[in-house]
């Protein structure tokens, strides 16, 4: 089987390893055909060596196919350091993940056009990588589109929903807060609520002016609402279009519809993959 991406990949995310893994890809498959349901091949282009830092492979599960590039160095690019700094994690958490070894990155290649199907696959393959490496034991997870990184208790507790309805959205979408520039004289600037992961699902990511919103975990619960709604209704938001809110999940009474808006061209920083789409409140 050819290591060679079949398309352009839709998805990725990388293990992070305390030292170079060696896939098992024998166990690999045991894993994955474990619950026999799944039909999996592996393979792996020879190991790490001299002059060998980079190492690839290929599963494929059932229709889906993954590459797997395993570097035998860290991922020390600023992304992926900057991913490590800003993720929700202890301080502890975040020194193991900066001291990681090595890494394997993990493409979905092909099999399905559903983002769902394909983060799902991608992610059963990720979990069997965690087990199947030994020496090497992996530290946790880099989900760059997300600006997310997990520590390996967390990813795997996370992962034990995979299939679940509805599945685990916290492994692919987050909110950030983003510092705007003033808007006007006299305006003082507002933190902004933006998600980050809805990339994953080719969608804009939305975001919100924090004045509009009485408290950050208030903004948090709406945007991750709507992101499932988005994701479930397998639907998505255009500008113009108006979104009520029930009276349970309203930020405030006087508040309960938003319309939705482009970024200005000075919002350059709110500036993703497909796009972003604001929140305003709507009269």
């Amino acid at each position: 089987m050819s290591a060679a991406p079949t398309q352009k990949p839709t998805q990725g995310c990388a293990l992070l390893y305390d030292s170079t893994p060696e896939p098992d890809t024998s166990r690999l498959i045991s894993i994955l055909e474990g619950t026999g349901s799944h039909r999996c091949r592996a393979s792996v282009t020879g190991r790490h060596g001299p002059g060998k830092a980079v190492v690839y492979g290929q599963v494929q599960l059932d229709a889906h196919i993954v590459n797997l590039v395993s570097v035998d160095s860290p991922a020390d690019d600023r992304v992926s350091r900057l991913t490590i700094l800003q993720a929700m994690l202890s301080d502890e958490e975040r020194q193991v993940l900066f001291g990681h070894r090595a890494y394997i990155h993990c493409l979905y290649a092909g099999g399905s056009q559903e983002p769902l199907e394909q983060l799902r696959a991608l992610y059963r393959v990720v979990q069997a990588l965690t087990e199947v490496c030994a020496p090497a034991q992996a530290l946790g997870l880099l989900d760059i589109p997300a600006l997310q990184a997990f520590s390996l208790p967390h990813l795997l507790e996370l992962l034990r929903w995979l299939d679940a309805d509805p599945p685990p959205l916290g492994l692919w979408i987050r909110i950030i807060g983003l510092s705007g520039a003033q808007e006007g004289a006299g305006n003082s600037a507002h933190v902004w609520l933006v998600t980050r992961g809805l990339a994953h699902f080719f969608q804009p990511e939305i975001a919100v002016n924090g004045q509009y919103v009485p408290d950050a975990e208030s903004a948090e619960s709406m945007l991750m609402s709507i992101a499932s709604w988005l994701i479930h209704r397998a639907t998505r938001l255009n500008l113009g279009d108006t979104l009520e809110m029930l009276a349970e999940e309203s930020l405030e009474s006087r508040v309960s519809r938003w319309r939705c808006s482009s970024p200005s061209p000075e919002q350059r920083w709110l500036a993703s993959p497909y796009g972003t789409v604001v929140l305003e409140p709507a009269q």
